[in-house]
């Protein structure tokens, strides 16, 4: 498989409550938002409609972050 490795890049906005999960082995410049079937989660996709992130909104109501 002569695919590059998976590497994911996280970003969280305090202000909008939005946690984004990046798969960086996507190198589209055009991405845009689909709503999911699961609540308060987008699916970023490229031109190819393949992933290249995942946005969680309400995301400190749903996931625990140990420190």
């Amino acid at each position: 498989n002569n695919k590059p490795p998976l590497l994911l890049h996280s970003t969280y906005h305090e202000i909008h409550d939005e946690l984004r999960l990046y798969f960086h082995n996507s190198t589209s410049t055009n991405i845009t938002f689909e709503k999911s079937e699961e609540e308060d989660i987008e699916v970023a996709m490229n031109d190819a409609k393949e992933v290249t992130a995942l946005l969680f909104c309400n995301s400190s109501k749903k996931i625990s972050i140990s420190k």
